[in-house]
């Protein structure tokens, strides 16, 4: 047992099954720390999930089901709160205790939370006189699973509650049986007709939570109110290319490129070809980062091209330092020249082919400028001499 922030957890290992090293982690909270500021409750208990959901609506997180059993009534399975969800449309008679009216206990900030009852539509006055509309178990199912898992616990008696005493409750984790609830080491419980505790359950080294069972180990009535769900839902693995270099044309990088990549995904993805890589001089080089988790698998591909040399321009004629008499006719020849990305224009004092000027006595400059496909340039010049 260790000390957190506000709350005490217990580690427990090799639980969940993907690893060898499997570990969940349950922290307790107290009852104590909740109040009506949402945004504030869940910063007081670290509450930092995908999804905070105080039941303000009938409806659940996306993925998430819940299944009542036992006490020989048909299993029933909600993707919504079922029937009995608002507090204020009980009987006024229901679980009035003293300044506890109906079921306010059954949510920690709202007039809804979930319960492990059926129905609303009870036949007498009493609310939980007949046995067959009570489900002794309450299952939560996240599909296609969680990283953590979170729920407000109201009304949960035992043994030693001063209003009714009611056998514990058992904690089942992914079909494992963690023991019983109010008991674990680091719980932080409060016993009776209350708000009783709040327990954040994280899994780690790429587990999945997929099933939190709560049992009732007593066929009793034994209202239970759960409210404020924290999830953080597991999501499929992502590659995003991160490429650091001196981008030119056409695509083409006129430097030598850093590629890296960003992996995303809950839990967090194994992954292969996605470390880091300095590409050079290449007509292509496609890199491939794979990641893969729990959810599925991604892949993606880059293709990069690098060309950090520039072109070259050749002049042949005329020639450098070359004597041509007033106005003679000699016609220009030049080429350029590029391995990587190929020559996209060269282009000279004239076009390669005509005359080159010589109506004009004294010294003259014959230029060549090269241009390839990634935008290096380079330019080459020769002197001549009319006379």
């Amino acid at each position: 047992m260790s000390t957190v922030t506000r709350g005490l957890s217990i580690a427990v290992a090799s639980l969940l099954g993907v690893s060898a090293n499997a570990a969940i982690t349950l922290k307790f909270f107290p009852a104590s720390t909740y109040n009506t500021n949402v945004a504030a409750m869940n910063a007081a208990l670290g509450i930092t999930h995908d999804t905070i959901d105080d039941f303000s609506t009938a409806a659940f997180p996306a993925g998430l089901t819940m299944v009542l059993s036992g006490n020989g009534q048909a299993t029933t399975t909600w993707d919504a709160l079922p029937g009995l969800f608002n507090q204020n449309t009980l009987p006024a008679d229901c679980y009035n205790f003293g300044d506890i009216p109906n079921l306010g206990i059954a949510s920690w900030t709202g007039a809804y939370a979930a319960t492990n009852i059926v129905t609303n539509s009870l036949p007498n006055a009493s609310c939980l006189a007949d046995d067959t509309l009570l489900a002794q178990a309450v299952e939560f199912n996240v599909a296609p699973g969680a990283s953590a898992f979170g729920v407000g616990f109201a009304n949960f008696q035992s043994l030693d509650s001063p209003e009714y005493p009611v056998n514990n409750h058992e904690l089942f984790i992914n079909g494992v049986d963690m023991g019983v609830l109010e008991t674990l080491a680091g719980a932080n419980w409060t016993p009776g007709i209350t708000l009783n505790a709040y327990l954040l359950i994280d899994a780690t080294e790429g587990d999945v939570i997929s099933s939190v069972v709560i049992e009732n180990l007593q066929a009793s009535n034994d209202f239970l109110g759960f409210s404020d769900l924290a999830l953080k839902l597991l999501v499929a693995p992502t590659e995003s290319p991160v490429i650091a270099g001196t981008l030119g044309r056409n695509g083409w990088y006129t430097s030598d490129v850093n590629l890296s990549w960003d992996v995303a995904g809950t839990p967090k993805p194994t992954t292969s070809g996605c470390g880091k890589a300095t590409v050079g001089n290449t007509k292509g080089s496609t890199h491939t980062c794979t990641a893969t988790n729990s959810v599925g698998s991604s892949q993606q591909a880059v293709t990069i091209k690098v060309d950090t040399v520039a072109p070259t321009a050749k002049i042949r004629k005329p020639a450098s330092n070359a004597v041509y008499g007033l106005n003679a006719v000699q016609f220009a020849s030049y080429s350029c020249a590029d391995a990587t990305s190929g020559v996209a224009s060269c282009s000279g004092t004239v076009a390669d082919g005509a005359h080159i000027p010589t109506g004009t006595a004294g010294v003259q400059t014959f230029t060549v400028v090269a241009i390839d496909n990634a935008g290096n340039t380079s330019t080459e010049t020769v002197s001549y001499t009319v006379k």
